[in-house]
């Protein structure tokens, strides 16, 4: 128990860190300085591999809607935190071990990443459908632009609780859908809430 305490906290720190690298070079470029970009990076980093949902801007991440190099590490950050512990040790211990042996995956881990991948895309799938023709009447974003903040309306749900996009805007169809991703959340031993995945299936 010792031991696997101790892999948890140094794949927290680690996974937290390296992700942390790309915000603390982004909020570097948007004219902060070198001290507020790493207080910024390792914040964020650390609230959305918690799913804790904690911004430091008033509107959540609206303001940063359409960059990637914001949107996707922390969208990263928020799926590796609620995939759960165990899964992220079969994970780890597969990716050593990939040269001697194929890893037999545990039903929990099956179970946890075809759910969480399957949640994603369908989730995806339906905010850019319900909501594609409401980013399109501002005029101001690219259809690269309303993917990825569908992609992450899709992802914060379950359940880090950013929004990108201004919640008041959605329709009540996609409100729906959100509550369900909420009720549903993501694996169990991880960092986001809900029943679980492995509960609905």
């Amino acid at each position: 128990m010792r031991g696997f305490v101790k892999r948890i906290v140094r794949m927290a720190l680690i996974v937290q860190v390296v992700l942390a690298i790309p915000l603390v070079i982004d909020f570097y470029s948007r004219s902060k300085s070198l001290g507020e970009a790493l207080q910024w990076g390792t914040f964020f980093s650390i609230s959305a591999f918690n799913n804790a949902g904690f911004s430091l801007e008033t509107d959540s991440l609206i303001p940063f809607a359409t960059d990637p190099f914001i949107i996707l590490p922390i969208s990263i950050l928020i799926v590796i935190g609620g995939l759960g512990f165990p899964v992220l040790a079969e994970i780890v211990h597969a990716f050593k071990t990939r040269k001697k042996r194929r890893w037999a995956w545990s039903l929990n881990a099956r179970l946890v990443v075809h759910g969480t991948i399957g949640l994603i895309l369908t989730g995806w799938l339906l905010i850019t459908l319900l909501e594609w023709s409401s980013l399109s009447q501002t005029g101001q974003y690219s259809a690269a632009d309303k993917l990825l903040i569908t992609l992450f309306t899709a992802i914060s749900p379950r359940t880090a609780g950013f929004n990108s996009m201004d919640i008041a805007t959605q329709s009540d169809i996609t409100w729906l859908v959100t509550d369900i991703l909420m009720f549903i959340g993501a694996g169990p031993a991880g960092t986001a809430g809900g029943v679980k995945i492995t509960t609905m299936l």
